[in-house]
């Protein structure tokens, strides 16, 4: 099972050179997906409260301020937090499919998603655009 959360647009595609694709949160296992970040994040991401993973994700595939690149394939969509320390994150992979696959997410640390090698891909000019 998987649910589309939001999407890469072309317009944000064409300026990160990527191709633009729905953003989905699938079921998964302990590896990604729902699954994965319940078990690793979801007490944090309803303490930050959220009702559920779903939401979490649903909102930051929404509302993402910035795309970093991560591992490869992995792009980082990052939300600020009203925290100034820590952002809420997702991280997607493209998939055969042409969607990109939440992997994981959660609440991570400013300087962990800012990190030099996670490189600024994209950023939103003015905050009140949504992708």
């Amino acid at each position: 099972m998987k649910k589309k959360v939001g999407e890469i647009d072309v317009k944000t595609a064409t300026e990160l050179k990527r191709q633009a694709g729905d953003i989905v949160l699938e079921q998964g296992d302990q590896n990604f997906g729902q699954i994965h970040i319940e078990l690793r994040h979801g007490d944090q991401i309803r303490q930050a409260g959220y009702e559920n993973v779903e939401t979490f994700v649903e909102k930051v595939a929404q509302d993402y301020e910035q795309i970093r690149k991560g591992r490869q394939p992995t792009l980082i969509l990052a939300c600020e937090t009203e925290n100034e320390a820590t952002h809420e994150a997702i991280f997607v992979k493209l998939t055969q499919d042409d969607e990109y696959s939440v992997q994981t997410g959660g609440i991570f640390r400013k300087d962990y998603i800012e990190h030099e090698k996670r490189k600024l891909l994209w950023e939103r000019s003015n905050p009140s655009d949504k992708p």
